[in-house]
């Protein structure tokens, strides 16, 4: 509909616009309007640039991080990958790949987050056996066990004659000391798919558990026969081997794991084990090393009462390998080993470690505790909790204890900020729980056995120790009364 349908307007509007007073604006109209338009598309392009373009660079620059964490983790550089899959999760998470991918790079690192990173791609796609498998081996594999068994009874009663369904109980039942059950479990998955690698590999690492040595060894060289998993076999023969400690077979095999095309520098690292002088391995080694595998063989080194020729190593070394974080850290344990704790503190005094800073302020904490400087002790181990970004650097935290008198002192606190951080963690809250119960501080202990409940309403060890506890101290005396009765029908 346009003036035409409208005369009386129509002959309105041509009145107006033929008088002499808008004859100007008729004149600017006609020669002005592409500079109009013109300047209206520029602000209506800096609107949808504020308004669309900065959503726009966190999506492209979360992609780049994934793009280059999976470039990373397919050639290997598990560390680098890690550090640029950190840096996709902090503009989302909520996408199952991004976790996915961390939980894979977690799992190939054996980092204690690993099972963390499971768990968000189980919230996310719930219900996969896949997921739930690989979450309670992860729990597995440092000591989660209730998290292990949730997550094994949450497989679909479809799956669960599978044989990776097979070797997940086998490995849960081998952790709560059922050999029996165990062993068959891993007989079965094995029977299931004969041939197959991960049955394979699950039977012969239960098999060297139980020194059954040559069983083990058989199977690991059917294995090493087939071409896609001779790398993985081959390894495994030379941990057999050092285990049993027959070094001229350690040798053997290393030597022809060594041949393979896919052998890394972490494999030819596995003859300072058992290499009679390792010296020339260890210039070897260290010629063309990257930095990461460069801080592996100085960790060695240091273990084996070599730390003075590593440091002397690392002082020759150029300024980016020596403001390195891995670098670093392999220069605080050989500080640490000839116990400079002077040169330690100072050295952590004049250096950052980009995305590694929470390592660096705990070394510092630990060095100024063994200077007896109690105040800067914990105040280095306060910034250290806080520069915590991911569950690894808290679990890494933990396992130190450092920056307190009293480790489980600063134990505590790291759990407490990771309670804080991720809700729906249970360890940190069990951990803080035990602490809270053993120094017999029962308001702190209720008060974590609350939030433990809410994660874990199921549990009834959880839920008895959060209701004695509100007995003992005389609150919420009728609920907790309830529900310890509901809790013994139930028994």
């Amino acid at each position: 509909m346009t003036l035409r349908h409208f005369p009386r307007l129509r002959a309105w509007w041509r009145l107006v616009w033929d008088s002499d007073r808008v004859a100007p604006l008729r004149f600017y109209g006609h020669y002005l309007r592409w500079p109009l338009l013109l300047a209206l598309g520029a602000l209506a392009g800096e609107k949808a640039v504020y308004y669309g373009a900065v959503p726009l660079a966190g999506v492209a620059e979360r992609e780049w991080s994934y793009a280059r964490a999976a470039r990373d983790f397919r050639a290997g550089r598990n560390e680098d990958a890690l550090y640029h899959i950190r840096e996709a999760l902090l503009n989302t998470r909520d996408e199952p790949r991004l976790w996915r991918l961390a939980a894979q790079i977690s799992t190939r690192l054996d980092s204690p987050e690993s099972a963390y990173c499971w768990q968000q791609v189980d919230r996310l796609e719930p219900g996969v056996p896949a997921t739930q498998l690989a979450l309670a081996d992860a729990a597995l594999q440092h000591g989660e066990w209730e998290l292990a068994s949730a997550a094994v009874r949450e497989v679909s009663p479809d799956h669960q004659a599978s044989a990776e369904y097979l070797i997940a109980a086998g490995r849960l039942v081998q952790a709560r000391g059922d050999p029996e059950r165990a062993d068959y479990l891993f007989t079965q998955a094995a029977a299931l798919r004969p041939g197959d690698a991960t049955s394979l590999l699950a039977l012969s690492a239960w098999q060297s558990s139980r020194h059954v040595w040559p069983q083990a060894r058989a199977l690991l060289e059917t294995l090493a026969a087939q071409p896609g998993h001779a790398l993985e076999a081959r390894r495994k023969l030379v941990e057999l081997d050092v285990a049993q400690r027959d070094f001229r077979a350690a040798q053997i095999d290393e030597e022809r794991l060594l041949a393979l095309s896919g052998a890394t520098s972490a494999d030819r690292a596995r003859q300072l084990d058992f290499a009679p002088d390792p010296a020339p391995v260890l210039a070897e080694l260290l010629r063309n090393a990257s930095k990461v595998d460069a801080a592996q063989v100085l960790d060695w080194m240091t273990a084996h009462g070599r730390a003075e020729q590593a440091l002397i190593w690392i002082r020759r070394q150029d300024e980016g390998w020596q403001d390195d974080p891995d670098i670093g850290l392999a220069r605080a344990g050989c500080l640490e080993a000839l116990g400079d704790w002077t040169h330690l503190r100072d050295d952590q005094l004049d250096s950052t470690w980009p995305g590694r800073e929470s390592s660096r302020l705990r070394v510092l904490a630990e060095a100024s505790l063994k200077l007896g400087q109690i105040d800067d002790a914990r105040a280095a181990w306060h910034e250290a909790v806080a520069a915590c970004t991911h569950p690894g650097d808290f679990y890494a935290l933990a396992q130190a204890g450092g920056g307190f008198p009293d480790p489980d002192e600063a134990r505590a606190e790291v759990w407490l900020a990771m309670a804080d951080r991720y809700p729906g963690q249970q360890w940190p809250l069990r951990s803080l729980l035990r602490y809270e119960l053993g120094r017999g501080d029962l308001v702190a202990a209720q008060s974590v056995a609350v939030r433990l409940a809410v994660i874990l309403p199921d549990d009834a060890a959880v839920r008895a120790t959060r209701d004695l506890l509100c007995l003992l101290r005389g609150t919420e005396v009728p609920q907790a009364e309830g529900d310890l009765a509901a809790l013994a029908a139930r028994q």
